[in-house]
């Protein structure tokens, strides 16, 4: 073979080389390497639905409930739910600004890239945090124990999580292949109160628990190449798929948050209860009595909150854990 057909050769295969390269998301002017972190931010109440099987919690959007029985009282409001993609290109819809959210009520969420890096364990353990009350709660290392958001079902074994809770739910978001830590709370005067789980008949003083709340977890995985598309087959606002790239070899984040009903109370009396963590009882298969519910009581210094409250609903709602 000659010189001139050698180095036309040696282009040719550099050139496919670099096709493959671009197609998995390692080509320049991004700098190479191995894999892209992808994080997201968790904000509001949500049911976090452990699968028993495999390594994977799906975040259950709550429906509204508007029920008003002997048994079970629930008028709950959801005003609506915002997925962000807060640091990342958007490359489809073509055109989207990451200032404007995406709707992904409706639909079964998921996140596709050409490899999970990560094969971390995103379920949530049993029981109650540890310690139960950060020592210093306005540092984000002191909440990472995802069991800050509470768990009730083990308090009802006859009550389990329904079989067909994804009817139950607005559409659900799945997680696998990561981390799920807890974060600091959205308002600055839940990082310093405490919480007394308890039926209505019980005394202030004698709670079934007591725990420190959070609103906010984090997700965090890590993929090879540097795009992800998150799936949204059923989203009810008409967008149901969007691809998202790493800008300049940065960590993808998303940022997924109910968003705030402003006609809910903007401070904080001792023993006030979060009366809206009833909708978590409705997955429950039988519903319980409401008799028999351990609803949040807040147990801190009465005064306004720290940010007017953030997420669906109410001024302060954490999720559940099943």
């Amino acid at each position: 073979m000659s010189f001139g057909r050698r180095h036309l050769a040696l282009i040719s295969v550099t050139a496919v080389a670099i096709a493959a390269l671009a197609y998995l998301g390692l080509a320049f002017p991004i700098r190479p390497r191995y894999g892209t972190d992808l994080n997201m931010t968790i904000q509001g109440g949500f049911a976090y639905i452990s699968d028993k099987n495999t390594a994977k919690v799906s975040l259950g959007f709550m429906k509204s409930y508007n029920v008003n029985t002997d048994a079970n009282v629930c008028q709950v409001t959801q005003v609506g739910l915002d997925l962000y993609v807060d640091d990342g290109d958007i490359l489809e819809p073509a055109g989207w600004l990451n200032t404007t959210p995406f709707d992904p009520r409706g639909a079964v969420v998921t996140i596709s890239a050409p490899l999970f890096l990560s094969t971390a364990d995103p379920r949530r353990q049993g029981g109650q945090p540890n310690p139960t009350d950060p020592v210093n709660g306005d540092l984000d290392t002191q909440w990472q124990d995802s069991r800050y958001v509470p768990s009730v079902s083990t308090f009802f074994q006859g009550n389990p999580l329904s079989a067909n809770w994804q009817t139950a739910v607005d559409g659900y978001f799945e997680l696998t292949n990561g981390t799920l830590s807890g974060g600091k709370p959205s308002d600055m005067a839940i990082r310093h109160a405490d919480w007394r789980f308890r039926k209505d008949s019980d005394s202030a003083s004698a709670p079934v628990f007591n725990q420190a709340l959070t609103d906010v977890t984090t997700y965090a995985t890590r993929v090879f190449g540097y795009e992800i598309t998150i799936n949204m087959p059923g989203a009810t606002a008409g967008v149901t798929k969007v691809r998202v790239r790493s800008s300049g070899g940065r960590a993808i984040h998303l940022i997924l948050a109910g968003r705030h009903e402003m006609n809910t109370p903007t401070g904080y009396n001792d023993d006030d209860p979060i009366k809206h963590f009833c909708i978590y009882y409705q997955l429950m298969d039988p519903i319980p009595n409401k008799s028999t519910w351990l609803i949040p009581h807040y147990k801190g210094a009465a005064g306004p909150s720290g940010s007017q409250g953030s997420g669906t609903p109410g001024a302060f709602c954490p999720g559940d854990g099943f």
